[in-house]
């Protein structure tokens, strides 16, 4: 055999080797039974997209308290950016925590005090 077609019976071979191998995965599953549970972060991302009408701008996946939460940040039609939580086991919106109210600066506002 020639050196090309050692190289294209290998690649058939591995091809073959790696088909087999994925329809083993499917046939452990078993039929009609559904991924494991979960929400991906691209369908999180989808829903904010089709709940604002908006852009997504940013979406980042922290845990809070060991679950999975998909931070996703949109900016809405009217302008606005807002912040969205999404539950990452459920794909359900999460209140946010609240922040502490901002204290307000006494005097003028300047930056430096008048003289």
């Amino acid at each position: 055999m020639s050196m090309p077609s050692l190289k294209l019976l290998w690649i058939g071979l591995l091809t073959a080797l790696l088909a087999t191998t994925s329809a083993e995965a499917d046939n452990r599953r078993g039929p009609g039974r559904q991924p494991p549970p979960g929400y991906s972060l691209d369908r999180a991302v989808e829903g904010v997209r089709s709940r604002t009408g908006g852009r997504v701008l940013s979406a980042d996946t922290v845990r809070r308290d060991g679950r999975p939460i998909y931070d996703i940040k949109v900016l809405t039609n009217d302008g606005r950016v807002r912040r969205m939580a999404i539950d990452g086991e459920t794909g359900e919106p999460l209140k946010r925590p609240s922040r502490p109210p901002r204290q307000r600066q006494r005097g003028n506002g300047d930056a430096y005090p008048r003289r």
